[in-house]
Order: structure tokens, then sequence, then C-alpha cells
């Protein structure tokens, strides 16, 4: 088994060389563990000090199937992305410094078009993007996490396992649930995270 797991190591090393050079913008110290799935690398750009789990998937999508398109796929300084983790832009997907986001995360501005139309699958059918998402500074997401398109969550926020953030939320609160809700919000008079009544 740990062999498999060095010719994993040895064959991202070796792609990535030839993809440094692709990059919008590939700062310092930027680690990846095994077999990520990178497109249109032209349009990612990376910042400083990542570290970005196995099997992630980054993907600038440039065409919606019909348009020319030019994504923004930012990584910002200081971030963890944990293994299995999925980051798709057609539009703009921003990961602001020092964000933090666990294993199995979906973070997405784009989806398939959903029209009722017998004749074509949907994969078939144009891609949408309804605005993009940003991750503000200082943020944590959970375990499983899925971050629909139009959607910024603010500075500092923590984002619970399992949750699905479907609309925007100011700095300083913590979420929840599906679709994601505030369930608390930092004070800081008292400097503790004070419970929101629902």
């Amino acid at each position: 088994m740990r062999l498999i797991f060095s010719i994993f190591h040895l064959f991202t090393k070796c792609e990535l060389v030839f993809l440094k050079k692709k990059f919008k913008n590939y700062g310092k110290n930027i680690k990846f563990g095994y077999l990520p799935t990178i497109s249109n690398p032209n349009y990612i750009s990376l910042m400083n000090n990542i570290i970005i789990g196995n099997n992630a998937t980054l993907l600038a999508i440039d065409s919606d199937l019909i348009t020319k398109r030019t994504p923004n796929l930012k990584i910002g300084n200081n971030i963890y992305i944990g293994h299995n983790v999925s980051i798709h832009s057609m539009n703009s997907v921003v990961l602001e410094d020092n964000v933090v986001l666990s294993d199995n995360i979906y973070i997405s501005d784009v989806s398939h078009g959903i029209k009722l139309d017998l004749e074509h699958s949907i994969m078939k059918q144009q891609w949408e993007s309804l605005g993009g998402v940003k991750i503000g500074k200082g943020t944590f997401l959970g375990h499983g996490v899925k971050v629909l398109p139009n959607v910024e969550i603010g500075n500092n926020c923590i984002v619970a396992a399992g949750a699905i953030v479907t609309k925007s939320f100011e700095p300083y609160c913590i979420l929840a649930g599906s679709p994601a809700k505030i369930i608390k919000k930092y004070c800081f008079e008292s400097q503790t995270w004070k419970k929101i009544d629902n």
C-alpha cells in the first residue's frame, strides 16, 4: 500500500512540474496531495502557503456549452483544503486568506440547466451561473459542507459539518443546517459566541 501511495505522489509531483507555469498565478509553498484534477489552470490563482489534500478538484469552466467564459478561481494565502474537495468556477470563486476547508466539501458558482426537455439530457443543457462565491477571511467550513452559487460568507464564520449554504451571511456567525442558518453570533463585548433564537 505504501508503494502505491508513493507512486501517486511521484505522479502528482511530475504533473505539477508541467502545470505550474500554466496557472494564472502560482505562489510559494504550495503543497498538493495525490491525484488532483485541475482544469484550465490559466484561470486559477494560487497565492502563498497553501495545502491541498488528496483527490482535490479545481475546475475553471471556460464554456457554458454555448458561449466562451472567463472564470476566476482564486485561493488566497495561508489556506488549508482537505481531501476530496471540489471547487468549480464558471464565474468567480474566491477563498480569502486564512480559510480552512475540511474534507468532502463542494463549492460551486455553476449548475446544469434544469429545463424540462424530453429530447436532451441535463448534461447537454447550457450551464448556468447565478453569481459568484466568496468565502471571507478566517472562515472555517466543516466536513461535507456545500456552498452553492451567488453566496458570500463573511469573515471569521464557522460553518457546521453537513451544512448546505444557499444564501449569503454576515461576518462572525456560526451556521448550521440545510439550508444553513445562523445559530450563533460572536459578541465582542463578552468575547463569546451567543446563541440566536430562530
